[in-house]
């Protein structure tokens, strides 16, 4: 365990791949939330509403908190949990579609 309380995974870059983790699974959860909206837009509704809270919450902890700043590489490894995340759910769309036709 790191100081953060995380499973230590030995490499320089343990809280990159929490993030990457991290916003995958919550695109995925976002995109559950955008039920109600046309299937061909959920996951354009996930990936702005993830991709812009994940922004704001890298501001908000450079602006509010002494002990933690913005890291451009977290938006990094967010936005790549995120396109991961997306293209899972778009091939699984297809083959879904595929399967019902």
């Amino acid at each position: 365990m790191d100081n953060t309380g995380m499973p230590d995974l030995g490499s320089d870059f343990d809280d990159k791949v929490y993030h990457f983790i991290a916003y995958a699974i919550y695109t995925i959860f976002a995109y559950n939330v955008f039920s109600h909206k046309q299937k061909k837009y959920k996951i354009v509704y996930a990936i702005v509403f993830v991709l812009i809270y994940g922004i704001i919450i890298e501001i908000l902890q450079h602006v509010l908190t002494d002990n933690r700043t913005l890291d451009i590489n977290d938006v990094f490894a967010n936005t790549l949990g995120v396109v991961l995340a997306a293209t899972v759910l778009m091939i699984r769309r297809k083959l879904i579609l595929k399967m019902n036709a």
